[in-house]
C-alpha cells in the first residue's frame, strides 16, 4: 500500500501557525484589556479615598484649605487619569474585537484544510482498497487458470 502523502501538508502547517499567532495576539490584548480594567479599579479607589478624606475633614470641621485644594487638584487628576485609561480601553477593545475576527478565520482556514486533508485520506484509502481487491481478484484468477 502507498502511503498517504497530503500535497497541502506545508500550507497546513503555516495556516496553523497564523492561528497560533492569532491566538497569541489575543491573549496579549486580553492581559493589556485585564491590566487597564486593574489600573481603573485602583485609581477609582484611590480618588475614593481622597474624596472621604476630604469628607471627614470638613464635617469634622478641619479645613486646611491649602491641603484641601491640593488633593481637590488630585482629584481631578485621578479624574482624569481614569478618562484616560478608558480611552485605552475602548482602543484594546477594538483590537480585542478585531483578534477575535481573525483567530475565527484563521481557525476556518486550518479546518477547512483538515476537512480536506480527511477527505483525501478517505478517498486514498478508498482507491488503495480497490486496487487492492483488483489485485486479489487478479492473484484468484491466475491460480484458477493455472489449476484448470
Amino acid at each position: 500500500m502507498a502511503k498517504f502523502k497530503f500535497q497541502l501538508e506545508s500550507l497546513m502547517k503555516y495556516r496553523k501557525f497564523q492561528r497560533d499567532q492569532c491566538r497569541q495576539v489575543l491573549a496579549d490584548v486580553l492581559r493589556q484589556e485585564s491590566d487597564l480594567l486593574r489600573e481603573i479599579e485602583r485609581t477609582r479607589a484611590e480618588r475614593e479615598q481622597i474624596s472621604e478624606e476630604i469628607r471627614v475633614g470638613s464635617n469634622r470641621g478641619e479645613i486646611n484649605v491649602q491641603r484641601n485644594a491640593s488633593r481637590r487638584f488630585y482629584l481631578t487628576q485621578l479624574d482624569l487619569k481614569i478618562r484616560q485609561i478608558n480611552l485605552q480601553l475602548e482602543q484594546v477593545r477594538q483590537q480585542l474585537e478585531l483578534c477575535r475576527k481573525a483567530v475565527q478565520q484563521a481557525d476556518a482556514a486550518v479546518k477547512a484544510l483538515e476537512q480536506l486533508k480527511e477527505k483525501r485520506l478517505k478517498k486514498h484509502e478508498y482507491l488503495e482498497t480497490k486496487q487492492l481487491e483488483v489485485e486479489m481478484q487478479e492473484s484468484w484468477n491466475a491460480t484458477q487458470q493455472i489449476q484448470f
